[in-house]
């Protein structure tokens, strides 16, 4: 039969499914079923918030919490603990989740259109080795962060949900 053929195919590419897939096989597979991730929380010891800017060709410049896809086999906590250190370069501590979970359907995408996000926060304990510029901090890793006291506006649209996370601004 020539759909056996054509998944044995695809299977001969995806060296460890554990471990992520193919861009070409992960943005397949996402264009017909929903991507399951996490969205993480990340607060200071001042209750603000740690958000990752974004610049890319499905949601375009803003400011994004720190999220990560659920591997095949892979633990919601796991994935927590690899996007906080993979993405934000932080080690997390007081993980709670999920907190809540949230449905994201954009029909005017092709790509990355459908999402189930689980919600999870934890702290950090800002260190020495991080820089300070003003009021906000900055981690310099393959991305820049800061954590915000208030929502920004620049944040991307798919993550205006996270509103009630930020503390109100007093012009609110």
């Amino acid at each position: 039969m020539e759909i056996d053929n054509l998944i044995s195919t695809l299977e001969q590419h995806i060296k460890n499914p554990e471990d992520g897939l193919p861009d070409d096989i992960f943005y397949f597979i996402g264009r017909n079923t929903p991507y399951v991730n996490i969205d993480l929380v990340v607060r200071d010891s001042e209750a603000n918030i740690l958000l990752i800017w974004r610049d890319d060709q499905h949601y375009g410049p803003g400011w994004h919490l720190p999220g990560g896809i659920i591997r095949f086999r892979e633990q919601m906590t796991k994935r927590v603990e690899k996007v906080a250190n993979g993405e934000c370069g932080i080690i997390p501590k007081d993980i709670t989740g999920p907190l809540e979970f949230f449905e994201s359907i954009d029909t005017k995408q092709k790509e990355r259109s459908h999402f189930i996000t689980f919600i999870f926060s934890c702290r950090v304990d800002v260190s020495k080795t991080e820089l300070k510029f003003g009021k906000d901090w900055l981690i310099r890793l393959e991305k820049t962060g800061r954590f915000f006291q208030f929502f920004p506006k620049e944040m991307i649209p798919l993550h205006w949900k996270y509103k009630k996370f930020f503390k109100k601004a007093p012009n609110d």
